[in-house]
């Protein structure tokens, strides 16, 4: 498929293939020489003193590592620059239902106990380096939510089940409420 002139996208695909944001660049990449400055200046000297095996006494072995992982940092920012995030949207329920099983999965025998609390699940689900699902659930809810038609639903919920209704039936329930106020039972919140 041919790709579309500028003169043809609607404003959220040009907003998607547009140029970079320059001062955002540039603030990205003055934090990110400011973060390496300071863990230069805390890590040669006890990089320096370090005789064992990894470090082995190279003071330039923490800034260095870090670099290496700024630089792949700036590549994923620019990569993730280049992609049209719209299509992202259409695969949200799938990635939340993906983050709800995840979720799920921790009351299983798959859940991995760490400290006395069961948060975690293993990479590879038998084996390997843990992680906790809710990391994962929390980009996949702001990515469903973030199409306008969610919306919709999380104002009917809102609607329905969390407002109480008006007339004494809402007034006896609110009443706890508004006698515990530390300004008094009569005190207008709104």
């Amino acid at each position: 498929m041919a790709r579309k002139a500028k003169r043809d996208l609607t404003v959220d695909e040009q907003l998607a293939r547009g140029p970079l944001d320059l001062p955002f660049l540039m603030l990205v990449l003055f934090l990110l020489g400011i973060g390496l400055v300071m863990l230069f200046s805390a890590s040669y000297y006890t990089a320096f003193r370090d005789s064992k095996p990894p470090v082995s006494n190279n003071p330039y072995y923490y800034i260095i590592r870090q670099a290496a992982f700024a630089a792949a940092g700036l590549g994923g920012m620019y990569a993730a620059s280049r992609f049209d995030y719209g299509y992202l949207r259409l695969l949200s329920p799938f990635f939340l239902g993906i983050s709800i099983v995840l979720l799920v999965l921790i009351y299983t025998p798959l859940g991995v106990e760490i400290n006395g609390v069961t948060r975690w699940l293993n990479l590879f689900l038998v084996a390997g380096p843990t992680f906790q699902p809710s990391e994962i659930a929390k980009v996949t809810v702001v990515l469903y939510f973030s199409s306008e038609d969610k919306w919709e639903l999380v104002r009917l919920l809102i609607d329905e089940f969390l407002f109480l209704p008006p007339g004494p039936a809402g007034q006896g329930a609110q009443a706890p409420f508004h006698q515990a106020h530390p300004l008094g039972p009569d005190h207008e919140f709104f």
